[in-house]
């Protein structure tokens, strides 16, 4: 038996098993940010391990909240993937430079100095 505050409708367009996982990774990122956290739009966010599928779902989740997700990252491979998933910008912790200082291994659109 399932209580009537659990049950979400499915949108259009997703199939059973897409609704399934949905919860997962989105819910978790979206109480995340609203409940925990109380972003609001104009933040910025910080998400480590945005590459990861939760940290995915966090930057796009605080994207529709109108944040800006910055993606903390190890490589700047991994800094493309998360301009794929909407991070503003993505400081990388590996490469050259001082250990323990990040750089920018990429700006992604949106971001200004």
């Amino acid at each position: 038996m399932a209580w009537d505050d659990r049950l979400l409708q499915l949108p259009d367009g997703l199939d059973w098993a897409e609704g399934a996982v949905l919860t997962v990774n989105y819910l978790t990122a979206y109480l995340a940010l609203t409940k925990a956290a109380k972003v609001r739009s104009g933040q910025t966010v910080l998400v480590s391990g945005a590459t990861g599928s939760l940290g995915h779902a966090v930057m796009q989740t605080a994207r529709a909240l109108g944040a800006r997700p910055i993606a903390l990252v190890s490589s700047a491979h991994k800094a493309r993937r998360a301009a794929g998933a909407g991070a503003w910008a993505g400081p990388s912790w590996s490469g050259r430079g001082h250990p323990g200082r990040p750089k920018y291994a990429r700006k992604t659109s949106g971001a200004s100095r």
